[in-house]
């Protein structure tokens, strides 16, 4: 029985250069002897370590970043992947998020289709304010930004969603703090033209 056995090894050599070599070795038919390839792997090694290295940083920054960021399949709207502040956002466990699908996260599912739609035909886009659906049933409103790219050969959306919850009641609170004062100065003026 004839084998070929390949071997992947780094020979130092001078310089303090690094090359990386693969061997294949194979037995010579009606013979003891053995036949061995060499190749210098090096740039495909090269590639591999800056790929892993991009991997790494591009995990680092999905992971770390404050914003809840989904990667989510651009057909169907199912999850692929979360970063941790999705999961404090939502109130799901990772399990529970990756594989369940956006549009039921939504609690206006129209509006989410309807933006899905719009990204056949635009790079990126922006919904100021959206209602989701954290997993106690609370809605509460997110400011989504959208855009399209692909992944290992298919199409996925990144989502970036910001909870703006706060900012929505101190609008609220502005908006009422602004009528009462309109309130005030309308008396005090019919006050003054009646004087």
């Amino acid at each position: 029985h004839r084998m070929v056995q390949d071997v992947e090894m780094g020979l130092a050599v001078e310089k303090g250069k690094t090359m990386w070599i693969a061997e294949s070795a194979a037995p010579l038919p009606h013979s003891e002897g053995v036949v061995v390839v060499t190749r210098d792997i090096s740039k495909r090694k090269q590639a591999e370590m800056a790929l892993r290295e991009s991997e790494t940083r591009y995990r680092h920054l999905f992971t770390s970043i404050n914003d809840a960021v989904m990667i989510v399949d651009a057909e169907t709207t199912k999850i692929l992947d979360t970063n941790d502040s999705v999961l404090a956002m939502y109130g799901f466990s990772r399990e529970e998020m990756i594989g369940s699908y956006l549009i039921d996260r939504s609690a206006g599912p129209e509006k989410s289709w309807a933006a899905v739609t719009r990204l056949d035909s635009e790079d990126q886009i922006h919904i100021p304010v959206h209602y989701h659906k954290k997993k106690d049933g609370t809605i509460f409103p997110l400011e989504v930004s959208i855009s399209r790219f692909r992944l290992e050969g298919r199409a996925v959306n990144s989502v970036v969603a910001r909870d703006i919850s706060s900012r929505i009641e101190t609008e609220a609170e502005l908006a009422s703090y602004r009528a009462h004062l309109e309130e005030i100065v309308d008396q005090r003026t019919e006050q003054l033209q009646q004087a």
